[in-house]
């Protein structure tokens, strides 16, 4: 049985990407108080360890109870992934898939993904018991699968060396904008990617984790190891799988290679763009890196909060509809849940707020509407439809919930 839902407290295939909007110095910076058990606190610019230092920045972990599990019929999702597997696979997997696969519980592991400026506090319990807490008050128990659940913690509180912190050793992080006058402890990268399959401009976090100006770009040349400020770059152009040209912006130029900053062991270039989210180029599409002058970029505290529920139709490849609040592979039923797909190698996590219309295709894949106008067609991840868990539609919040299996869903239209 289903329960009634209690609300919780053109497809491109060349894309040229708008910037995203800038703010003054300091605004798209993660600020934040520590509290530690002691009930000592600390406030001041929160980042990452080496990585995540801006609002825009997305919060990797697992989920360690799915919010929707209480409404999932088990047993009609677990017939429909049986009846799926069984369209593909013959008598020997079949036998083996009843043996090991089939009585497994619930819609299994789920990702739990969010931005930084979505998230109003973490309770924190050595990291076994944590929560998130997002800023319209929903609560998510989380933990597991990366390491920003459990991270350590750098606190800027000023231009001096930051305060190291250990994410087991504090109760609670609480965030908050930075006060006007506050100085901030870096400026944000900013730049143009080009790439095989198109041009992006935005904030970059180069390899994943370099995304501000007193970060390091780390390799060698001819005259030994190099370590230089990603805010002395102005460019950087891939050679070849092992090496790139270096241009500062003091006019030195020069060949530079010898680690995963500048070789095909890099994990990505990601810029955040207005109109698709974060992109994610891989070393095999990357081409150029051309860095601006400008600071920060991104939004401020101010622009997140996005706890509206999601909401719309959707339609069935019978003809029929239906309509209410809707959860999205089991597990995204808010506006602020991210949407992840890949197209030509590139990767790209879209926050459903962007998002107008999902299409269902063949193939596991799907063509996704996005409210800037432009068209994606994605695959090769679960929200694309590769063991997509289907939907879950609540007409009223006094009434049980329907579940729809993907094969069955033509197009999904969100309300905004």
């Amino acid at each position: 049985m289903f329960r009634a839902l209690l609300l919780p407290t053109l497809i491109l295939t060349a894309i040229v990407s708008t910037p995203a909007l800038a703010e003054p110095d300091g605004a798209s910076l993660i600020h934040a108080t520590i509290t530690w058990e002691s009930g000592d606190s600390r406030t001041g610019y929160l980042r990452w360890d080496k990585e995540e230092a801006t609002w825009d920045d997305l919060f990797h972990c697992g989920y360690r109870e799915n919010p929707w599990l209480e409404f999932i019929d088990t047993e009609a999702l677990r017939k429909e992934k049986r009846a799926r597997f069984y369209e593909t696979h013959g008598l020997i997997e079949r036998v083996a898939y009843a043996l090991h696969e089939d009585k497994k519980p619930g819609p299994g592991w789920r990702m739990f993904l969010i931005r930084m400026g979505d998230i109003q506090s973490f309770e924190i319990n050595a990291g076994q018991d944590d929560f998130v807490i997002t800023a319209s008050g929903s609560r998510h128990r989380i933990g597991g699968y990366a390491n920003d659940n459990g991270s350590d913690l750098w606190l800027y509180e000023s231009n001096e060396a930051p305060l190291e912190v250990e994410w087991n050793d504090l109760v609670s992080i609480t965030f908050s904008a930075a006060p006007e006058n506050h100085t901030p402890f870096a400026n944000r990268l900013f730049g143009t990617v080009e790439s095989t399959t198109g041009t992006f401009t935005g904030p970059i976090m180069w390899d994943k984790s370099e995304c501000l100006t007193i970060d390091s770009l780390d390799g060698e040349n001819d005259d030994g190891g190099l370590s230089i400020a990603m805010g002395d770059i102005r460019s950087i152009k891939k050679v070849d799988h092992r090496s790139v040209f270096i241009e500062e912006k003091s006019g030195l130029g020069y060949d530079m290679q010898g680690s995963n900053d500048v070789n095909d062991g890099n994990r990505g270039i990601m810029i955040l763009t207005e109109d698709l989210g974060w992109v994610d180029i891989p070393w095999k599409r990357f081409i150029k890196a051309t860095f601006s002058d400008k600071t920060n970029g991104g939004s401020a505290r101010t622009a997140f909060g996005h706890g509206q529920p999601l909401n719309g139709t959707v339609h069935l490849t019978d003809g029929t509809q239906q309509t209410g609040r809707l959860v999205y592979d089991l597990d995204e039923g808010f506006a602020w849940d991210i949407f992840n797909g890949r197209a030509n190698l590139i990767d790209y996590d879209i926050p459903f707020t962007m998002i107008t219309k999902i299409e269902r295709l063949p193939d596991d894949a799907c063509r996704v509407f996005l409210q800037s106008g432009k068209i994606l067609e994605l695959s090769e991840d679960q929200d694309t439809g590769q063991d997509h868990g289907g939907m879950l539609v609540f007409p009223t919040e006094s009434t049980a919930s329907e579940f729809i299996p993907w094969r069955l869903v033509k197009t999904v239209d969100f309300s905004q």
